[in-house]
């Protein structure tokens, strides 16, 4: 989805003026790696970054996500993930 690129990237983007308590910990939230479904837990295998703690996810809207890793101030992200599945929520419409 090219179209979405400047979306996303604008999001980001805009998180950099924010302090870290600002961003982590309210709607952008720590996720457990067992929490993941079984695709997102595989591919961090695969990537060898299954020794993560865990992952952070960043809501931007909806159910668009962007999922990485964040060390100390500095957020590294992983995925984009549109469709919200790698940690489905249990909610309705979340």
């Amino acid at each position: 989805m090219p179209t979405a690129l400047p979306h996303v990237l604008e999001f980001l983007h805009n998180l950099e003026a924010l302090k870290p308590g600002e961003v982590f910990g309210r709607t952008h939230k720590r996720v457990e790696l067992s929490a993941l479904c079984p695709k997102a837990r595989k591919r961090l295998r695969e990537i060898e970054l299954d020794d993560q703690d865990c992952l952070w996810e960043l809501h931007l809207n909806g159910l668009e996500r962007i999922w990485g890793i964040r060390f100390g101030h500095v957020f590294y992200p992983l995925w984009w993930d549109p469709p919200h599945e790698v940690c489905p929520s249990k909610k309705k419409n979340t």
